[in-house]
């Protein structure tokens, strides 16, 4: 598995004098694995215990596919190259190492350097932003057709489901992020009438975001769906007229119905049986009646944990 041409792996201790044995080599890497169920959930079991000689076998142990690739990545992480050898070997074996993470979420935001290699489990996929739309919709496909950088900046349903299944194959969760209703101007070179940012008075709005929501439902299969909330200029609000006057006929005050919208945007992503994450803007800000089982992810700065 990490032999070049017809380079043996051989472990090797620089302490070692010139009359031991010139080399021994592994063999074989044993994988045990305890369950076939390769289902990737924030619960699912990552440990896992790698055993390698001196020679021989080595053995990986591991309760899912998971800890079984963590414990793969270790292993490739012990094989250093020995160039007077021109050789592969394992310093200072036998080694006996026994894993499992300290935290179920382990994660980036968005980072194009592999995941894998630092035995990262979760892909926060952040897609949308002000500056381009880069989803292609079934149902709304001209969002990503004048919200796109290009044309061939975007991304497809399969493309997703590439993205998604080339991620599980490395132990890796992929939730997306639904930035609404801040971070949307990209969603107005389409939606000309519904950003304000998005106008959250329009039925337009919920109709597209909610449509949206079904489709990501099923493209991305975690149980977790971030519908976001971050970083609304609230001021943009108070100066549309349509928004002014529906808070006039409705009786509400802006922040009620942000309230409302959130709350029913919520709701529909609980109906595709997922669980919600938010920006903590939603609670510490805003301060929100969100649903108990609301998960609140900080970002700006550690006050917000104690809060």
């Amino acid at each position: 598995m990490f032999k070049k041409e017809d380079y043996p792996m051989i472990p090797y201790n620089w302490s070692t004098t010139d009359n031991r044995p010139s080399r021994s080599s592994l063999n074989k890497v044993v994988i045990d694995i305890k369950t076939t169920d390769d289902h990737l959930d924030m619960d699912t079991d990552e440990s896992y215990i790698l055993t390698v000689p001196i020679s021989g076998e080595a053995v990986l142990q591991a309760e899912t596919v998971y800890g079984a690739l963590h414990g793969l990545e270790t292993l490739s992480q012990l094989v250093q190259y020995y160039p007077e050898r021109r050789s592969y070997y394992i310093p200072n074996v036998p080694w006996k190492i026994s894993d499992f993470p300290k935290y179920k979420h382990r994660g980036i935001l968005l980072d194009t350097s592999p995941l894998s290699w630092n035995k990262l489990n979760v892909f926060h996929w952040h897609m949308l932003d002000s500056t381009s739309f880069p989803y292609v919709s079934k149902k709304y496909p001209e969002l990503a057709a004048k919200g796109a950088y290009s044309p061939r900046h975007v991304y497809t349903a399969m493309d997703i489901k590439k993205i998604v299944q080339y991620a599980k194959e490395r132990g890796v969760r992929v939730i997306p992020e639904m930035e609404a209703p801040g971070h949307s101007t990209a969603w107005g070179y389409e939606l000309t009438k519904y950003v304000a940012p998005l106008n959250i008075a329009h039925p337009k709005t919920k109709e597209v975001v909610y449509g949206l929501i079904d489709e990501w439902a099923e493209l991305f299969p975690d149980s977790f769906f971030h519908a976001a909330g971050d970083e609304v200029i609230m001021q943009c609000w108070s100066n549309d007229t349509y928004i002014t006057d529906h808070l006039q006929k409705n009786n509400q005050t802006l922040i009620q119905l942000f309230e409302e919208f959130v709350l029913d945007m919520e709701d529909h992503v609980r109906q595709k049986n997922k669980t919600v994450i938010v920006w903590q803007e939603m609670l510490l800000e805003y301060h929100f009646n969100l649903p108990k089982d609301t998960v609140i992810q900080v970002w700006i700065g550690s006050e917000g944990v104690k809060e």
